[in-house]
């Protein structure tokens, strides 16, 4: 009865690490791709400001203020 006892309780154990890495695996991998496509609509979302000249200079205020009006957010590195 011990032997069998402890069979099953670590059937249980390992079942539960299964599923509980399964669950972290795919979470994961949803959340990286939800991040993905959140900043690809930002990027095209600038795109489309400079494209269609919304801006009509682009510098650091006018991203800001582009931000701040939208949900996008951008870092700008100055050489």
């Amino acid at each position: 009865m011990l032997k069998t006892k402890n069979i099953f309780i670590t059937f249980f154990v390992l079942l539960i690490l299964s599923f509980g890495m399964i669950f972290y695996t795919l979470t994961n991998s949803y959340l990286n791709f939800l991040l993905l496509k959140q900043y690809e609509q930002k990027i095209k979302s600038l795109d489309d400001v400079l494209k269609f000249s919304l801006l009509k200079h682009l510098n650091s205020d006018n991203i800001k203020e582009f931000a701040q009006d939208t949900r996008a957010d951008f870092i700008i590195f100055k050489d």
